[in-house]
C-alpha cells in the first residue's frame, strides 16, 4: 500500500481520466489538487474518429472535484481537496513533497500528434521528488491494470524502476513483466544471462515474473510487446533508448502510444560535487577521474531546460559528470572543469537570471572552457535560426565562451498566459515544436570532443550505442 497519492486536476474532463487508476491503487491518503489561474480552463471532447478537440474556453470545471473526493473516501481513504491559486507547475511541485506517488494526465490534440508529455507533466517528472504515473487523456474508458511492465537496458539506471515496480505489483497483486530490447538478433543470446538473473531475483521475492528479449528499435519493440491493461514502469536516466525524456524519446513515445499509463521514475542523480571547492585539476575530477560540467538552463515554459537535459544526457553518455541547474540556484562554477550556459530568448534577449549568473561569475567562467546556447526562434519554413540574441557579443566576451549555438524552440499556446498569447498572435508566431534534436545531440558531441583530452578513459562504445 502507498501512503499518500497526489492527483493534480486541471478542470478538464480529460484530467479526471486518472481517477479509475487512482481507485485501483491502494493508499492511506489522497490529495486532490486543483490550481486556479487567470487563464480559462480548456474543455475537450472526443470525435467519432477518436481525436481530442478543444470545444471552448471558459472558467470552471466540467466535473465535481468534491464528488471525486467522496468516491475515494468511500474506499476508506483520507482525502484532502486543495484549491490553490497561482502557477500550476509550482503549486504541483510544492505538493509533491508530501506524496510518494503522483498520478496525473497529459493532454494532446488531434489524436495526440503533438509529441511531448506536456510542460506541466514533464516538469513534474523531471523535478518532482515522487514517481509519476502519466495517463494519456484520450476520452476512452480506462482499463484496469493487469500487468506491470518494466523495460530494461542492461544497466543499473533502468533497473532503478524495479523497486517501485515491485511495490506496485505487491500492492495490486499483479505479475511483473520484464522486456529488454537489444540492437540485433545476434545480441539476444548475450542478453539472456542478464535477463535470467533479473527474473530469478524477483522470483526469490515471490513475484510472478515473465520476460521477453527483442531486437530492433527500442520504442517500437516495447510498444509491440505491450497489451491492454499494462502499466509501464521506467526511469528517465538509463542508457540506450530510455535515457531521454524529450521529443521522440522512448518515454515520450510510450506515453503517447502505449495502450495504458506509464510510470516514470527519475533515476538517482550522480553524487554531488563537494561543497568546498578544490581548484586543483586532479581534485576537480568526478568519479573515476571524469571531468565535471556545470550546465545552466534559464527557461520559462520548460523548452530550454528540455534541450539542456538532452545535452546533459548526451555528455553523461560520453563519460562526463554533468550537473544541470537553474541560474537562481547554481553553485560557483570554479569547482567544475567546464560550463555550458543556455537561455530562452524573449524579444531578442536572454532571460535576466542567466545574464545575472554570468555577471556574478564572469571571472571564474573566463578561467574555464565555456559554451553558450540560445533557444526560442520558431518557424517551419526555416528551422535554422539566423539572428543572434541582443548583447550576445558582450556575453561571449564576459564568459570567454568558445562558441555559441542557436536552437529553434517550441511554442505551445496552452502554456502561455493571456499577455503572451496576445503577443504571439500579434507577431504571428507559429505553434509547434521546431527543436532539432539531432543538431542538439551533435553539438553536445562537439563539446565532448573539445574536452576529450581531459576525459581519457571514457567509454569507446558511447558513439556507437547512443541514439
Amino acid at each position: 500500500m502507498f501512503d499518500h497519492l497526489l492527483i493534480p486536476l486541471d478542470g478538464s474532463s480529460l484530467s479526471a481520466e486518472v481517477i479509475p487508476y487512482v481507485e485501483q491503487i491502494p493508499s492511506r491518503a489522497v490529495t486532490l489538487l486543483t490550481v486556479n489561474t487567470d487563464d480559462p480552463v480548456r474543455w475537450h471532447e472526443v470525435t467519432p474518429a477518436g481525436e481530442v478537440e478543444r470545444v471552448r474556453e471558459e472558467p470552471g470545471a466540467p466535473f465535481s472535484i468534491d464528488r471525486i473526493a467522496e468516491r475515494l473516501r468511500y474506499q476508506g481513504r483520507t482525502v484532502d481537496v486543495l484549491r490553490k491559486t497561482g502557477d500550476p507547475e509550482e503549486q504541483i511541485l510544492a505538493a509533491v513533497a508530501a506524496a510518494d506517488l503522483v498520478v496525473m494526465a497529459t493532454h494532446g490534440r488531434g489524436g495526440m500528434e503533438r509529441a511531448m508529455l506536456g510542460s506541466v507533466a514533464d516538469r513534474v517528472v523531471r523535478e518532482g521528488s515522487a514517481p509519476t504515473i502519466v495517463v494519456r487523456g484520450q476520452g476512452a474508458t480506462a482499463r484496469p491494470i493487469t500487468r506491470i511492465v518494466v523495460p530494461l537496458d542492461g544497466f543499473a539506471g533502468a533497473e532503478g524502476a524495479l523497486p517501485i515496480a515491485t511495490r506496485l505489483a505487491a500492492a495490486l497483486g499483479l505479475p511483473i513483466d520484464l522486456v529488454l530490447v537489444v540492437g540485433t538478433p545476434a545480441e539476444m543470446r548475450d542478453a539472456a544471462p542478464y535477463m535470467l538473473d533479473q527474473v530469478r531475483r524477483l522470483q526469490r521475492d515471490h513475484f510472478i515474473v515473465s520476460s521477453d528479449i527483442r531486437a530492433g528499435a527500442t520504442a517500437e519493440s516495447i510498444l509491440a510487446h505491450l497489451q491492454p491493461g499494462d502499466l509501464v514502469v521506467m526511469t528517465t536516466r538509463g542508457h540506450g533508448g530510455v535515457r531521454r525524456l524529450v521529443q521522440g524519446s522512448v518515454a515520450d513515445q510510450l506515453v503517447r502510444l502505449a495502450p495504458g499509463p506509464v510510470l516514470i521514475q527519475r533515476a538517482a542523480a550522480a553524487p554531488e560535487t563537494p561543497t568546498k571547492p578544490d581548484t586543483r585539476p586532479e581534485a576537480r575530477r568526478g568519479l573515476g577521474g571524469r571531468p565535471s560540467i556545470l550546465l545552466i538552463a534559464a527557461t520559462k515554459h520548460g523548452s530550454t531546460r528540455e534541450i539542456a537535459q538532452s545535452i546533459a544526457e548526451e555528455l553523461e553518455h560520453r563519460g562526463f559528470i554533468v550537473e544541470l541547474r537553474a541560474p537562481d540556484d547554481a553553485p560557483n562554477p570554479e569547482r567544475y572543469d567546464a560550463a555550458i550556459i543556455g537561455s530562452a530568448v524573449y524579444v531578442g534577449r536572454w532571460r535576466p537570471n542567466a545574464r545575472e549568473f554570468i555577471a556574478q561569475y564572469r571571472d571564474q567562467l573566463r578561467a574555464m572552457p565555456v559554451w553558450l546556447f540560445s533557444s526560442g526562434p520558431l518557424g517551419a519554413d526555416d528551422l535554422q535560426p539566423k539572428g543572434d540574441p541582443f548583447r550576445l557579443p558582450e556575453l561571449m566576451e564576459e564568459t570567454g565562451a568558445r562558441g555559441h549555438r542557436m536552437f529553434a524552440g517550441r511554442l505551445d499556446k496552452d502554456d502561455l498566459n493571456l499577455g503572451e498569447r496576445l503577443l504571439s498572435k500579434a507577431v504571428k508566431a507559429p505553434e509547434g515544436d521546431f527543436r532539432d534534436w539531432p543538431a542538439i545531440w551533435n553539438w553536445a558531441d562537439e563539446i565532448a570532443e573539445a574536452l576529450a583530452p581531459a576525459s581519457a578513459g571514457r567509454p569507446d562504445e558511447a558513439q556507437s550505442s547512443r541514439r
